[in-house]
């Protein structure tokens, strides 16, 4: 199957209290089911465990987090609350090695315009429809440029799309920041971070 999320010109922090739609198509285009999420709907990847769609609402403020069970009769939806210290929302959604991630979006900037807050967390979803969130990338994070040979300190302004690449990592576009950011071995002792100013910005990745 297709899913698509359509937004309906929904508040991005979700003061309106609008709806988004999560549909199911076909391969060959034809709408099989369709289900109404409360906020503004951005990130939605398939939970390749489980099988069940993750949607995140809410990229600016006030977050939170669908699971929706795309094999139930029922149309089988639970809603998740997600904290928020960085002081804004959530976008993409990326699994490997087990693990779910964030990205942590629209995040608020010290003084000198710099985010010290996690711009990657792992999250856990617990049976009383909260979840853990456990910081994996720093907005501020210690990084090598793969571009310019060097040792730098990141500012992820602007985490928002996440892809897996081929050998697990995690690819962040911190897309107000015109870059790349890799990730290997997410949330594991043996991480490590590397990055990539492009010169503009971008949006959205995929590997073939």
């Amino acid at each position: 199957h297709v899913y698509i999320d359509y937004q309906n010109v929904t508040a991005k922090d979700c003061t309106d209290h609008k709806l988004s739609t999560v549909v199911q198509y076909s391969e060959d285009g034809r709408v099989q089911r369709s289900w109404s999420i409360e906020g503004h709907s951005d990130g939605l990847r398939l939970d390749p465990s489980t099988h069940l769609l993750w949607a995140t609402v809410c990229e600016d403020g006030n977050p939170a987090l669908y699971t929706i069970n795309p094999n139930a009769s029922d149309g089988d939806i639970h809603k998740y609350g997600l904290t928020a210290p960085h002081g804004g929302g959530y976008d993409d959604i990326a699994f490997t090695a087990g693990k779910a991630f964030l990205a942590a979006s629209n995040p608020t900037l010290d003084g000198a315009g710099v985010n010290r807050f996690p711009a990657i967390v792992s999250v856990q979803l617990n049976s009383d429809l909260t979840t853990t969130l456990t910081p994996v990338l720093m907005g501020n994070a210690a990084s090598h440029d793969i571009v310019n040979n060097a040792s730098v300190t990141l500012n992820e302004v602007d985490p928002d799309s996440m892809t897996i690449g081929p050998a697990g990592q995690l690819l962040l576009v911190n897309q107000g920041g015109s870059e790349l950011v890799f990730v290997a071995q997410p949330g594991a002792a043996g991480q490590s971070v590397t990055n990539a100013p492009v010169g503009t910005q971008l949006d959205d990745t995929v590997y073939v």
